[in-house]
C-alpha cells in the first residue's frame, strides 16, 4: 500500500488491475473500497460516485462517444478535487483510449523554452464556468499556480496547474496580448505526442490520477448498447483529497 501512495505522490498516476467490476451499482461496487484505501471520497454536486458513459443528448461531452480533450476537472471550484479515480466497469468498443499527461513537467519545459510564456501564464488569472442543470460555479485560477514562498517552498515552485479549455469562460478584454501565444505554446507542449501517455482501460482497470498536475483525455470510440440498454463503455469515478492520502502515507511510514 506504501508504494502505491509513493507512486501516486511522485508520479501523480497509478494504474490498479483485476479491481472487481460485476456490481455496478453505487451502492455495491468496488471502487469505494478502492478508494477508502487511498482516503475519504469527496461528495460534489455530481454526488459521491458517478458514471461516465454514453447518454444520449447529453449536454456534457464525457456522456457521448466523441473525443474529450485534455483538462482538468472542477476547474469552476475555488478548491478543485485533488485526486480522481477512475474504475473500468466496461469496455467492449472500439477507440477510448485514455490519454494522460504531466502538466507540471510540460510548464517546467516551457520555463526553459519560453521563460516569458511561463510567467505570464502564472500571473494571468483565468476564469472558469460551469453553468448547467441549475448550477452556475465560477471562479478565477492562474494557468500555472506557484506554491506560496511563505509555505516553506522554493521560490518559483509550481504548485498546481489549471488547464481545461472546455470550462474556460471569456477572457476580458484586459487579458494582456501576451496571454494568448503563451497559452498556444504551453498547448503545443502539452500535445507534443513525447508527453502523452495512452493507455486503454480494461475491464476491471482503476487509475488514480494527480487532478491538479495530471491531465487527462479521451479519444472518440464506437459503441453499441447491450440488452439492457446500457452502454459497451462505462466508468465509475470519484474524488479524493490530499490530506486524507498524505496522512495515510505517513502514517506507514511511521510503521516501517
Amino acid at each position: 500500500m506504501l508504494a502505491a501512495l509513493e507512486q501516486i505522490c511522485r508520479y501523480g498516476l497509478l494504474f490498479v488491475k483485476d479491481v472487481p467490476h460485476i456490481e455496478t451499482s453505487d451502492e455495491k461496487c468496488e471502487l469505494s473500497t478502492l478508494a477508502d484505501m487511498f482516503g475519504h471520497i469527496r461528495t460534489t454536486f455530481y454526488g459521491r460516485l458517478w458514471d461516465v458513459r454514453n447518454v444520449r443528448n447529453s449536454k456534457n461531452v464525457a456522456y457521448t462517444n466523441l473525443a474529450l480533450g485534455l483538462h482538468m476537472d472542477l476547474l469552476y471550484l475555488e478548491h478543485p478535487p485533488r485526486y480522481q479515480i477512475l474504475h473500468c466497469l466496461r469496455n467492449r468498443v472500439q477507440g477510448g483510449q485514455s490519454l494522460f499527461v504531466d502538466a507540471i513537467h510540460c510548464a517546467t519545459l516551457l520555463q526553459k523554452t519560453h521563460p516569458s510564456d511561463f510567467d505570464i501564464l502564472a500571473t494571468t488569472p483565468v476564469a472558469f464556468h460551469y453553468v448547467n442543470d441549475e448550477h452556475h460555479l465560477h471562479c478565477e485560477h492562474p494557468t500555472i499556480e506557484l506554491a506560496d514562498p511563505a509555505s516553506g517552498s522554493p521560490p518559483g515552485m509550481i504548485s498546481h496547474i489549471n488547464y481545461s479549455p472546455g470550462a474556460q469562460a471569456p477572457l476580458p478584454l484586459s487579458t494582456p496580448d501576451a496571454f494568448y501565444p503563451a497559452l498556444k505554446h504551453f498547448t503545443e507542449i502539452l500535445n507534443y505526442p513525447s508527453n502523452v501517455h495512452r493507455y486503454t482501460l480494461q475491464e476491471g482497470d482503476a487509475v488514480i490520477f494527480d487532478n491538479r498536475r495530471i491531465l487527462h483525455a479521451r479519444t472518440a470510440f464506437f459503441n453499441g448498447r447491450d440488452k439492457e440498454g446500457e452502454t459497451d463503455r462505462w466508468l465509475k469515478g470519484c474524488y479524493l483529497e490530499a490530506d486524507d492520502l498524505l496522512d495515510r502515507k505517513r502514517v506507514l511510514e511511521a510503521k516501517l
